[in-house]
């Protein structure tokens, strides 16, 4: 480690200054005592007051600063207690005038590189306060390895550590990230991106298990949490170009979280993409997946968008868990903005809530509640591994913004439950219904002005179906009973109308101020008990 102490030194000689070790100026490194010859929070400090560069001897590691942004390249940010500090780091940035540039390139030449990836807390706090982050670290060849070095924003915890590391990052304008293995990783850790305009987060899938954007798990029971919080304004863009996996190319979301109930994974802002362009198949966003549950709010003021449209086949949004876990999905629980998700639907062993409230809202896909299984339906699977879920799932969905509606069939297994609201005026389905026996149910409300629903009603051994018409709604469709104990209820009032396109057995059939069309006696209906008002 001569090399760098040399170079510092001349570096202080030419400018002829002395470093004071705590700066009250616009922008300050994070004070504190260097406690190795490779902590540069000294060299940060002065370029900050004093402009000027630093350069390793080897020129493969710099800072440097033109006034307007500070540029790191190979120069980490870590905790000075951290074991990786025998390499070239600081230990946070505190510039919130400035914009950061972190540039992390390695050529395996150079031997080892050090630090795991370029920003990391597994002991303590770090923190990070800039008017723009740039960060980049996407190279090396397509391998298993250097899969630590391409990270961004990490916080973890060692074995011996109690506590997880904390990594704060507040940003007041645009957030850029694009790395090779994960963007933003808690494995466990706290991580919170705050403050920002502005956020792109890029996988390129270059190392072996990317492909993740945002990943939060728990391990060993540590606690584990993601919060990225932008301005309603604010706009967030989650892009995977690639699963990667030696073992099966397949198995990563974009967005996954696997920790307990209180933890989790909030992502909130203005305007928020997450999509995945791999060729792969498989769920955007998901939890648990070789954990046992997890728990994910995505929050959108203006827009929700997950998934494309040529990717319709595969899980979008994919609550899961395993054994006696309990997963949870929320999507615009307080925020309305419109939603529109490309893909299926699934709360298995976990429950899904998905609030369509912006106008013009769109389910682009089947919906499927049911247990957990191994090979969970065509979308995922476990390759034989983990346990299957005990618990059985529950879906809501809300249909309250105007035009809001979904085109695909809506299945209940396994004592699951499917609840499907359309509030909102002209809101509409377009699908058959499914409630697969062993008590599975689906209830579909129709309570908007001019909604309409548009499929059959199919209710197999044990199952309940129930379609509540209001508000001058319609549905066309039949429903068919099959085995025993199957329910179908039917519920037409409020001048609203459903059209019989077959004959149809209900178990029950309610009007009140509704109409019934058999389209000119052509077809039946056998009714277990009518009532009218």
């Amino acid at each position: 480690m001569r090399t760098g102490r040399k170079s510092r030194r001349k570096n202080r000689k030419s400018r002829g200054y002395i470093v004071p070790m705590c700066l009250a100026l616009s922008g300050t490194l994070m004070a504190g005592t260097a406690s190795a010859d490779t902590y540069l929070g000294t060299e940060l400090n002065g370029i900050l007051e004093h402009g000027g560069s630093w350069n390793s001897d080897d020129e493969h590691r710099s800072i440097t600063s033109d006034g307007d942004t500070v540029t790191l390249r190979n120069v980490g940010i870590t905790n000075k207690n951290h074991h990786d500090q025998s390499w070239y780091y600081i230990d946070g940035f505190k510039a919130p005038e400035k914009k950061l540039v972190m540039d992390w390139d390695w050529e395996q030449e150079w031997k080892d590189p050090g630090q795991m990836g370029p920003v990391r807390s597994d002991v303590g706090r770090i923190e990070i306060e800039a008017k723009d982050l740039s960060l980049t670290s996407d190279f090396g060849p397509e391998s298993e390895n250097g899969q630590w070095n391409n990270k961004g924003l990490f916080a973890d915890s060692p074995k011996d550590v109690p506590t997880p590391g904390i990594l704060d990052v507040k940003v007041s304008g645009v957030i850029n990230l694009k790395t090779g293995h994960f963007p933003i990783f808690a494995d466990p850790g706290s991580i919170t991106i705050t403050g920002f305009k502005e956020l792109n987060a890029e996988a390129t899938g270059r190392m072996d298990g990317s492909g993740y954007v945002v990943r939060n798990v728990t391990v060993d029971g540590k606690p584990s949490t993601i919060r990225i919080t932008g301005t309603p304004d604010s706009k967030i863009s989650l892009l995977s170009q690639k699963s990667y996996r030696l073992s099966d190319r397949k198995q990563t979301a974009v967005v996954e979280d696997g920790s307990p109930q209180g933890q989790g994974t909030l992502i909130q802002g203005g305007r928020i993409s997450i999509v995945r362009n791999a060729e792969e198949a498989h769920s955007i966003v998901m939890t648990a997946h070789s954990h046992t549950e997890g728990h994910i709010d995505i929050e959108g003021a203006q827009a929700v968008t997950i998934g494309t449209p040529e990717r319709k086949k595969e899980f979008a949004v994919q609550g899961f868990s395993k054994g006696d876990g309990f997963s949870t999905i929320d999507i615009n629980k307080t925020w309305k903005g419109k939603v529109t998700i490309y893909g299926s639907v699934a709360a298995e062993s976990a429950e899904v809530n998905i609030y369509y409230a912006g106008k013009d809202s769109r389910q682009n896909g089947e919906v499927l509640a049911a247990k957990s299984h191994l090979d969970s339906e065509d979308g995922f699977t476990l390759n034989g591994t983990g346990t299957q879920g005990t618990q059985s799932g529950i879906m809501n969905l809300f249909f309250s913004g105007e035009g809001a509606g979904m085109k695909g069939n809506m299945t209940a297994k396994e004592g699951s439950s499917i609840t499907a609201d359309f509030s909102g005026d002209n809101a509409f389905f377009n699908g058959d219904i499914t409630a697969d026996g062993e008590k599975s149910s689906v209830t579909v409300n129709a309570s908007g002005r001019n909604a309409v629903l548009t499929g059959n009603v199919s209710v197999k051994d044990g199952g309940v179906s129930n379609v509540n018409l209001s508000g001058e709604s319609l549905w066309t469709g039949k429903s068919a009973l099959s085995g025993t104990e199957a329910a179908s209820n039917v519920s037409v009032n409020d001048n609203s109308t459903w059209k019989v396109t077959a004959d149809s057995v209900v178990s029950t059939l309610k009007l009140s101020g509704g109409t019934v069309d058999l389209e000119g006696g052509a077809h039946q209906i056998k009714i277990g008990h009518l009532s009218a008002d």
